[in-house]
C-alpha cells in the first residue's frame, strides 16, 4: 500500500456507507481507523446512510505488517 516510494505517502484513506458491512469489517481488518461520519451522505433506495470515513497512517501500516494487527 505505502511501497510507492515516489509518492511518499503518510496517509491513505477510504470512505463507504455505513450500511457496506463488509467494506467497513476489510476496513478495520487491516487497521483502518474510523475517523469520522458524514450523517445521511448517502441515498440507496428510500433510505438514507451515512458515509464513514477511515485512514490509516503508513507508520500504522507498517506495525499492522510486522505484527499482524
Amino acid at each position: 500500500m505505502f511501497e510507492d516510494r515516489d509518492l511518499n505517502l503518510n496517509k491513505v484513506y477510504a470512505t463507504t456507507a455505513s450500511n457496506n458491512f463488509p467494506s467497513v469489517s476489510l476496513l478495520q481488518k487491516h487497521g483502518f481507523h474510523l475517523d469520522g461520519r458524514m450523517r445521511e451522505h448517502y441515498r440507496i433506495g428510500e433510505a438514507w446512510f451515512d458515509q464513514l470515513i477511515f485512514s490509516l497512517f503508513k507508520a500504522e501500516w507498517d506495525e499492522f505488517c510486522r505484527t499482524g494487527h
